[in-house]
């Protein structure tokens, strides 16, 4: 089935243009995201969204790529995950140059893994990790990403230096959207086109037939049931 398909997204670095979108939609939908940040147990932090500011300036560019198919996204508050496999797949951390086997992106989303998962279809969770599953390690410059097509899992690895300047900003806004699209249903595009979808795309548009794709309800639980009827609050921010 489409949702146990791994899609990975090409890494992008700090060379980001500015972001080129199509015109928004209204709001009709919300979507959460359920921010893990892994930390090992001594004490070392994966890279999240910088500071207040600087979070707030990916949120607003992740929401401006989204409004094209009329969805709003809401990151709730994030949770610290201390878990070296999570961070960098310790004790067996890859070589340099090595990729990190893409299946460690599902041990990490499965219930036993003691992640703090949320269960429900009406949340994405979101892991920040060093070393993205199928990617090898890569620079403070870059980010990147792996998510399950129409489906809840994603694994994000955010450049330290990124978010010392608006490109950089603009890169990790990129990436994450770009992850969410394969969650909600989107595979890639064609390399270097005009669309989110597009490993090392030239913006961030997105197609009229993508948004049909995102707004289609498969069979069973897929990419459609986490996006809730806007305005939408969760009265709760329980895991588990």
């Amino acid at each position: 089935m489409l949702k146990f398909i791994l899609i990975t997204s090409v890494c992008i670095g700090a060379t980001q243009a500015q972001i080129v979108v199509n015109s928004a939609l209204p709001i009709t939908k919300r979507i959460f995201i359920n921010p893990i940040i892994s930390q090992k147990t001594n004490g070392t932090r994966a890279m999240y969204f910088g500071n207040a500011t600087q979070k707030k300036n990916i949120e607003d560019s992740i929401n401006l790529i989204l409004s094209q198919s009329g969805i709003d996204v809401h990151f709730m508050p994030e949770i610290t995950w201390v878990s070296d496999f999570a961070y960098d797949a310790s004790p067996n951390t890859p070589a340099a140059g090595v990729a990190r086997p893409q299946a460690d992106l599902s041990t990490m989303h499965s219930s036993t893994s003691g992640a703090p998962l949320f269960s429900d279809a009406d949340v994405i969770n979101m892991i920040f990790v060093e070393i993205v599953p199928g990617f090898s390690a890569v620079d403070d410059n870059t980010s990147n990403g792996l998510a399950r097509i129409d489906g809840n899992a994603i694994a994000v690895h955010v450049g330290v230096n990124l978010v010392g300047f608006q490109n950089g900003l603009n890169v990790i806004a990129g990436v994450v959207a770009h992850e969410i699209g394969h969650n909600l249903g989107l595979p890639h595009e064609a390399n270097n086109g005009p669309n989110l979808m597009s490993p090392s795309g030239t913006t961030k548009q997105l197609t009229t037939a993508q948004n049909t794709v995102i707004f289609t309800n498969n069979s069973g639980i897929d990419g459609f049931d986490s996006r809730k009827q806007f305005p939408h609050r969760r009265n709760h921010f329980q895991v588990g």
